[in-house]
């Protein structure tokens, strides 16, 4: 088969310039970002219940903790506004370094929370304002990360080199997990609850620092460059993406919230189930989340050389195929109890995630032109997320809840996911005017 091209460039063999410090400051930043968001989650499936919300019922006091993690990502919307309307007026820069330097700080703050034992309901209180920020933080960084990396790269690989953003999630999970499967391991239960679930949070300065020095170092894009010297940057380029292409951006939203529905099911509300339903120890879960995050780090370049020979739209649908076929047998096998089928779940769960979720940003750039870019990959990944990812948690514990501890309500919702993103790739190509 012939090597899938853009509709939006023709074969280049120009230098890619700076390659190293564009892949530094657009994937090496995010995956410090999304370390610093991701932190949150196990935090919270693991001890927010107890420390933030200890005179609910078990179930209850679960569910209000991972509402606190919706939070974060409710407020994702908010921030790529601000920052799709900044990297597309501005820079692609701007945006990256407002996210950084607003993510380090909120993080920072959480880990120096008092707890409900010494401030009563104000410290839950602080702990959703804090998240919120995060939310901000976080949503508006992607959109000019991945316009960075995209623009910067030669046309005829832009499906490869813009394959690279995803290894920032799977990158941040490892991080993440793997601080809090240490503390968990070397930290008592009344250790972690007093203390130890702060250090995460408090390690996120460094994250910040580092994040602030990469992308102080990188060049603006050339394709914003050249809009800028032209003087063809909207004025609002957020309300003309939802104005002119409406269903462009919501097929854009439709395919991530596969990836991210079925990522955080797994990931938080997997960790949270397996622990106190099948009886597997957190340590256990929280190490097969990272074996399996590696396992889809690696994966990606070979994605993402896949999806530069036949497209994103046909990688992305066979993920989401994927994902109803597996909706089912994955918590069956979760409820096996063994070690090593938990850990080929979780690989399985997140190389489906993979799938969906490398070709994004490749799928993305053919959706919106240079000029409103920044906003339309903003709006539509942040509102896929919050959709998916924010939400699926949380749906999921309720549907638990409701179905008195039953998780088939559950393999029903990723099934419905996965359709979703079948039916938003063909509207997709139908508003990109391509054949199948």
């Amino acid at each position: 088969m012939a090597q899938y091209r853009f509709a939006t460039g023709a074969d280049s063999h120009t230098q890619w310039p700076n390659a190293r410090r564009v892949i530094l400051s657009s994937c090496v930043g995010t995956t410090l970002e999304f370390y610093d968001f991701f932190i949150y989650g196990p935090i919270a499936a693991l001890v927010f219940a107890k420390v933030f919300f200890p005179m609910q019922a078990e179930g209850t006091a679960a569910l209000l903790s991972l509402g606190t993690f919706s939070v974060g990502f409710l407020a994702r919307p908010l921030g790529a506004v601000l920052g799709g309307h900044a990297g597309d007026r501005w820079g692609r820069k701007t945006p990256m370094l407002a996210g950084v330097v607003a993510m380090g700080l909120s993080t920072f703050a959480i880990g120096c929370l008092p707890t409900y034992a010494s401030i009563g309901i104000w410290a839950p209180v602080m702990l959703v304002v804090l998240r919120f920020l995060q939310g901000v933080a976080v949503g508006s960084e992607w959109g000019g990360a991945a316009s960075m990396l995209v623009e910067h790269a030669p046309p005829a690989r832009r499906a490869f080199y813009s394959s690279l953003m995803h290894t920032a999630p799977p990158a941040g999970t490892i991080l993440s997990s793997g601080v809090v499967a240490i503390l968990a391991t070397t930290l008592s239960t009344e250790e972690m609850l007093a203390w130890g679930w702060r250090i995460p949070f408090l390690l996120s300065i460094f994250v910040a620092l580092f994040g602030i020095y990469l992308r102080l170092n990188v060049e603006e894009t050339p394709e914003f460059l050249r809009i800028e010297a032209e003087r063809r940057q909207s004025s609002t380029p957020v309300t003309e993406v939802i104005r002119r292409t409406p269903l462009r951006l919501l097929a854009a939203m439709g395919a991530h919230m596969g990836d991210a529905g079925n990522g955080y099911v797994l990931v938080i509300f997997g960790l949270g189930y397996a622990t106190r339903h099948i009886g597997l120890s957190s340590q256990t879960i929280l190490t097969a989340t990272v074996v399996a995050s590696s396992v889809s780090l690696i994966a990606v370049p070979f994605v993402g050389a896949l999806c530069n020979r036949f497209g994103p739209d046909r990688l992305i649908a066979t993920g989401g195929l994927a994902l109803m076929i597996w909706a089912y047998p994955m918590f069956w096998l979760l409820h096996t109890g063994s070690v090593a089928i938990v850990f080929v779940v979780f690989s399985v769960g997140l190389l489906i995630t993979c799938v969906i979720a490398t070709p994004m940003a490749a799928f993305y750039t053919e959706l919106f032109e240079p000029r409103v870019r920044c906003s339309g990959m903003s709006l539509g990944f942040q509102g896929g997320t919050v959709l998916g990812g924010g939400l699926g948690p949380l749906v999921a514990q309720a549907l638990q809840n409701r179905a008195g501890g039953e998780v088939w309500p559950v393999s029903l919702y990723l099934v419905a996911l996965g359709a979703i993103v079948i039916l938003s790739v063909a509207i997709a190509r139908r508003q990109r005017g391509l054949t199948a």
